[in-house]
């Protein structure tokens, strides 16, 4: 488990190794006491919230809740989680970012957002439809 604060923003980020689906889970969650911007940058006009993270490669298949990666031998999947109490973030990414955009979650301040996405071995798999 990680821990930070950045503003006045409690931030926390659990991995998890699931080796039943040879997989490692992120579940980031941050408290907050003020609204995010409206964020700018790779996705104009959406919530300002969530995980952004350079890519050396770009993605093979992408939907707005999966991608794929080959890189040599080894192919990667990354898919949002949706679990009862964790809207499923949504994926956008380029040729050298990648950002998971969690789902605005309104209610009273200060309050939790969360997201999840997990990071799969995608071997012998099929392509996205």
């Amino acid at each position: 488990m990680l821990v930070g604060m950045s503003g006045d923003s409690h931030w926390s980020i659990t991995v998890q190794l699931d080796t039943d689906r040879a997989s490692l889970q992120f579940d980031v969650a941050c408290r907050i006491k003020t609204e995010p911007p409206e964020f700018t940058g790779l996705h104009s006009g959406g919530w300002g919230m969530g995980s952004c993270y350079r890519s050396m490669i770009c993605p093979t298949d992408c939907t707005n809740h999966e991608l794929r990666f080959v890189m040599d031998q080894v192919k990667l999947g990354i898919v949002t989680a949706d679990q009862a109490d964790v809207p499923a973030a949504t994926i956008v990414a380029d040729e050298n970012m990648l950002y998971f955009s969690a789902e605005s979650q309104p209610g009273s301040l200060p309050r939790t957002i969360r997201w999840q996405y997990r990071l799969t071995d995608i071997a012998g798999e099929p392509a996205l439809k």
